[in-house]
């Protein structure tokens, strides 16, 4: 797994997502991206005022087909979100 996601760029043929900006929150309702090598789907939100991201990422390798879809969340502060 660490392989597979560490460095590199991923290219997607498709984005579309579902959002909504309110007071400087954005509230990502839906999102995916989608091309040859993965497909991430994504929800969460990002809070300007509050200077804070909070974003759920499942993960799908679609080159790497004996490795699971895989969640990753950002949270933290907008400058520094961990990536767990």
């Amino acid at each position: 797994l660490g392989a597979s996601t560490a460095g590199g760029t991923t290219s997607f043929d498709t984005v579309e997502g579902a959002y909504t900006i309110n007071a400087g929150i954005v509230n990502i309702d839906r999102m995916q991206m989608d091309g040859p090598a993965a497909t991430i789907v994504s929800n969460g939100n990002a809070s300007l005022p509050r200077w804070f991201i909070d974003t759920q990422h499942l993960v799908t390798l679609k080159q790497a087909q004996k490795i699971q879809p895989f969640n990753v969340t950002i949270k933290g502060p907008l400058d520094n979100p961990t990536n767990t």
